[in-house]
């Protein structure tokens, strides 16, 4: 299994223990309305270092939500999934550290629905 994909996955697995959302350890578009609140998680894209030993990659946890005040709902579910990857998280040693690094919003205001990513740079040993 490919690295990322463990990060994905060990990223999704402390998100779904929180067990108040359905998660997703990869991109997933058009999710149903009765799926929601949900959690996508993604890698953009890296980058090596240190001749191929290490890599730095843009992690992105992507909180998806329906509410009339869509903005306090994301805000409430990132108060929850923030404290999970906290700066220099290690995800049990899989990887070298995790830091916060944005967040950003995209609301949809004709269907109460919007999306709050969290992202983060993760190291690891290739």
């Amino acid at each position: 299994m490919r690295k990322t994909q463990e990060i994905r996955e060990a990223v999704a697995a402390d998100v779904e223990a929180l067990a108040a959302f359905n998660v997703y350890s990869y991109g997933k578009d058009n999710i149903a309305d009765d799926n929601l609140p949900a959690v996508t998680v993604t890698i953009a894209g890296g980058s090596f270092e240190n001749g191929a030993e290490d890599c730095v990659v843009g992690l992105r946890v992507e909180i998806k939500a329906k509410a009339t005040k869509v903005e306090n709902t994301l805000d409430s579910h990132a108060e929850l999934i923030e404290p999970l990857f906290p700066i220099g998280h290690t995800l049990n040693g899989l990887v070298e550290y995790m830091l916060p690094e944005s967040f950003d919003y995209a609301i949809d205001s004709s269907s109460s629905t919007g999306t709050m990513g969290l992202n983060f740079n993760v190291k690891y040993e290739v």
